[in-house]
């Protein structure tokens, strides 16, 4: 027999979905929220904030998770991260103050074109000049391209699940909601420009020409679906 619980959710999943995924994400605006308010409330990170207010190439790690990176400054709503900010509503540091910044499977995440518009052009403003972004996402080409050749193998290993290629395909672009937009090289280049970065190039995994910028996580399931990109800040 199912419990109260059990039944609460086959409810929600099986007669109101929508209301689910509004729940889903009504979680989600509550949860950030807290986060923002805890870490201006707390003081470690306050006392941590004023003293990287007057330190000069910061390196920072943008959505962390709990997969801290030693060195680096890690931010995330996580409570593992060294400063609990929501992201979307700015970088909590110095203009010019950052030397690099690394941040993987992140900017799907964002509203498309104003909130991601937002986040990037708070990463150019905390840059020092000739400072990099390196920014670790879904590529659109690579899904389509899989979706049109019918390969069941590169969905297989990028969800690690037996679905058929379309829906596969649409587990990804929609991630339960949680996706807003998933890039093409030409987009995330025209949204970086338009963000103030004079230079953006294409990588590969593992293959900036800045040595500690390659924290790319180099399992096959991220490689096989990945798009690498660095924008650099003109002036350096």
């Amino acid at each position: 027999m199912k419990t109260a619980k059990e039944r609460v959710k086959h409810w929600f999943r099986n007669e109101h979905p929508d209301l689910l995924r509004i729940a889903w994400l009504g979680r989600y605006e509550l949860s950030s929220a807290w986060v923002d308010l805890r870490g201006k409330v707390s003081p470690r990170q306050r006392r941590l904030l004023q003293k990287l207010r007057t330190e000069r190439g910061l390196r920072v790690h943008i959505a962390s998770g709990p997969a801290k990176k030693p060195g680096w400054v890690n931010v995330d709503g996580a409570a593992a991260a060294d400063v609990q900010v929501d992201l979307r509503r700015g970088l909590p540091f110095a203009s010019g103050s950052v030397a690099m910044i690394f941040s993987e499977h992140f900017l799907d995440h964002l509203q498309f074109p104003d909130v991601v518009g937002r986040f990037l052009s708070e990463c150019y403003r905390v840059l020092e000049p000739g400072g990099r972004l390196r920014l670790v996402m879904h590529d659109a080409d690579r899904v389509a391209k899989a979706y049109v050749d019918r390969d069941e193998d590169f969905f297989r290993v990028a969800m690690e699940c037996d679905g058929k290629p379309l829906e596969t395909m649409n587990l990804i672009f929609r991630f339960n909601g949680f996706h807003q937009f998933i890039y093409d090289f030409e987009t995330v280049q025209q949204v970086l420009t338009r963000a103030g970065f004079g230079t953006v190039l294409r990588s590969t995994p593992g293959g900036s020409e800045i040595a500690e910028l390659n924290l790319d996580s180099l399992q096959r399931d991220r490689t096989i679906q990945s798009l690498y990109v660095e924008a650099i800040k003109s002036g350096g």
